[in-house]
């Protein structure tokens, strides 16, 4: 809780990303091959941390709104109409025309690559490509190593929930400073989805390649 206050009150971006990254180990321990951590603790372990992040969040912003204006109404129009509701995938004018979409945003984080993707590579497509690679990947697991498909899986859900759960909710800012929010992928998603195709290609190793090498000798 303490953590959420000192980071609201130095600003309140990418919050949503931090307290994902926070707890996505709980939404992958079920999963893990001889864990007898439990989905019922899991989903026990969040709730109390989503609830102290709350309460974390809503000290943050009284303390704010005690400093930014005179009145309740005045502090809270100025900490969150000012700070949040300005990069809401929403018209704040009243302007349809004025709406972000939030498509626009995801299709430019996904297939738009304006930095390298992997150094020195500058293709503008191929994250795309490896997502799907990732996607064939998980496909590839659940038929040939299912045991580990729910862990896999549950590692790419969780962790694309962190840039999404910005390029989304504060799709005004990831479309301005899209220089600086495309790294959000890499925190959790990139290393997850390596780590998918690295497993599936060396499953594909064991089934395929090694196994006819042991029928000839």
């Amino acid at each position: 809780m303490v953590s959420v206050v000192l980071k609201c009150l130095a600003g309140y971006e990418y919050i949503p990303c931090l307290l994902i990254v926070s707890v996505f180990i709980y939404f992958i321990a079920p999963f893990m091959p001889g864990n007898n951590y439990s989905i019922r603790d899991a989903v026990i372990a969040v709730s109390k941390f989503i609830a102290f992040a709350l309460l974390g969040f809503a000290i943050a912003v009284l303390i704010h709104i005690s400093m930014r204006a005179d009145t309740l109404a005045e502090g809270l129009h100025e900490t969150l109409g000012f700070d949040a509701i300005k990069y809401l995938p929403i018209s704040t004018d009243g302007n349809p025309q004025n709406k972000i979409s939030v498509f626009a945003v995801l299709n430019n984080y996904v297939f738009n690559w304006q930095q390298p993707f992997i150094y020195p590579f500058t293709s503008l497509t191929l994250f795309a490509w490896t997502c799907l690679a990732t996607l064939i990947s998980l496909i590839f697991i659940k038929f040939f190593d299912s045991n580990l498909f729910l862990r896999d899986a549950m590692f790419l859900i969780t962790t694309i929930l962190v840039p999404l759960s910005w390029y989304v909710i504060m799709a005004g800012h990831a479309k301005i400073h899209a220089y600086l929010d495309f790294v959000l992928w890499y925190i959790g998603f990139v290393p997850a989805m390596f780590f998918v195709i690295l497993h599936a290609t060396s499953v594909f190793i064991n089934k395929f390649i090694l196994m006819k090498l042991k029928c000839y000798f």
